[in-house]
C-alpha cells in the first residue's frame, strides 16, 4: 500500500495516509481520484476504481479551519513504481507531504514507531 508522509508540525505529529485530497465544485469523486493521484503521485488512472469505503467525521476542530472531513477510498491496483508527483517537490512540501513509502500488510501491523495513521486504525 502506498502511503504518503505528512509532516504536521504545528501539531508536533508525523501522519502515514493514502493519497487523496478534496473534490473540485466541477468534479466527480473519480475525476477528483484521478487528479490527486497524478498531483501526489504520478500515478496515471485510466479505469474506474471501486470504491471501498466511506467515513464521515464532524467535529469541531477537526482540522485547521475545518469542523470535519469526508473520507471516500478507493481500490487502485497498480505495480510498484517510484511516486513523483506533478506538482513537484516543493508544492507538496507546501502541503505537508515529505515522503512516500510502500508498506506491507505485515509491516502496518508491526509498525511501533511515534506516527499516527490515517485513518488510525489503518495497520489493524
Amino acid at each position: 500500500m502506498l502511503l504518503c508522509r505528512f509532516d504536521l508540525l504545528e501539531h508536533g505529529v508525523v501522519v502515514w495516509t493514502m493519497p487523496g485530497g478534496g473534490v473540485e465544485p466541477d468534479e466527480s469523486p473519480h475525476e477528483a481520484l484521478r487528479r490527486e493521484l497524478h498531483e501526489e503521485v504520478g500515478l496515471v488512472l485510466t479505469e474506474e476504481a471501486p470504491h471501498v469505503w466511506h467515513q464521515r467525521v464532524v467535529a469541531d476542530g477537526h482540522a485547521t479551519g475545518y469542523d470535519g472531513v469526508i473520507n471516500d477510498c478507493y481500490l487502485v491496483r497498480t505495480a510498484s513504481f517510484r511516486p513523483s508527483g506533478c506538482l513537484g517537490e516543493h508544492v507538496l512540501r507546501t502541503e505537508n507531504i515529505t515522503g512516500f513509502r510502500w508498506w506491507s500488510i505485515d509491516e502496518l501491523q508491526a509498525y511501533g514507531g511515534g506516527a499516527v495513521f490515517g485513518p488510525r486504525d489503518l495497520p489493524l
